[in-house]
């Protein structure tokens, strides 16, 4: 479904500011050249679906949503370039040498390796190294 065809819809986003909203914005705006009418903001993703299950407006979810698991909700991918997203995960110069801050990077890793595979809509980017 191209971009331009949500354009006089209803939207519902999170809060100004944040990652989605901003991705919302720039997204409508900078590839296809009108401001989403946002109706309805809210950090809630479970108050998102409900707002798009019950006709009230359209968004834009992040793959890691599984909004088409969710009961009222059609999703459709959007045509063109995908929207993507970076995702990062911070850490206390020399934290890793802990064996429970280890452990948790490394079952996050393999977590997030599993779910990049059976998502076909998510990429794992290059592991940065420490001090980059």
């Amino acid at each position: 479904m191209p971009l331009a065809a949500l354009s006089g819809e209803r939207w519902v986003t999170s809060h100004l500011g944040t990652n989605c909203a901003d991705l919302l914005e720039r997204a409508c705006v900078d590839l296809v050249g009108f401001h989403p009418d946002v109706r309805y903001r809210t950090n809630d993703i479970m108050v998102m679906f409900a707002m798009v299950a019950h006709g009230g407006a359209v968004s834009v979810m992040p793959d890691l949503a599984f909004a088409e698991q969710q009961p009222g909700i059609v999703t459709r991918p959007l045509d063109g370039e995908p929207l993507r997203r970076r995702m990062v995960l911070w850490t206390r110069a020399g934290a890793d040498g802990r064996p429970s801050v280890r452990a948790l990077l490394d079952a996050l890793r393999v977590s997030a390796g599993d779910l990049a595979g059976r998502r076909p809509g998510l990429a794992r980017g290059p592991r940065v190294p420490a001090g980059s």
